[in-house]
């Protein structure tokens, strides 16, 4: 994803942790990556420690309500990494999501983007294809 600064984002998925294991559904759907924001001057990377198959599904389903303006929905997606969540901001009278993760090694890691249809339609297109290449097993 690029935003309107120019900023990018990516989840970048390399495979499931572990081998897949008949009857052992929690330990098969952790997922090895990173994120990566980046910018003209500068590319960091976030390792991955904690991320689950289900949270890009429900991430995914987050970003439909939010993109439907659903009163509803919570304006923070937490994962189970306690470091890292999604979060709308409101900047005057125009939305956005933002991407926090706090590192020991740096205070914080953001990147944002206005919340806007086309935007929220590319992000879940990212994410329906790293669901197609790495689903619930």
């Amino acid at each position: 994803m690029v935003n309107e600064n120019g900023d990018r984002f990516e989840l970048r998925i390399d495979g499931y942790m572990s081998e897949y294991k008949p009857d052992k559904y929690f330990e098969n759907n952790w997922l090895r990556g990173e994120i990566v924001l980046s910018n003209n001057s500068i590319k960091e990377r976030i390792n991955l420690q904690f991320l689950q198959v289900e949270e890009l599904v429900k991430l995914e389903e987050w970003l439909n309500r939010v993109g439907n303006k659903d009163k509803e929905t919570s304006t923070i997606f937490d994962f189970i990494d306690p470091d890292m969540r999604f979060r709308i901001w409101k900047k005057g009278h125009i939305k956005t999501v933002r991407f926090i993760y706090h590192s020991e090694t740096k205070e914080i890691y953001s990147w944002e983007m206005i919340l806007n249809e086309k935007n929220v339609t590319d992000f879940k297109g990212q994410l329906e294809k790293l669901l197609i290449r790495f689903p619930i097993r």
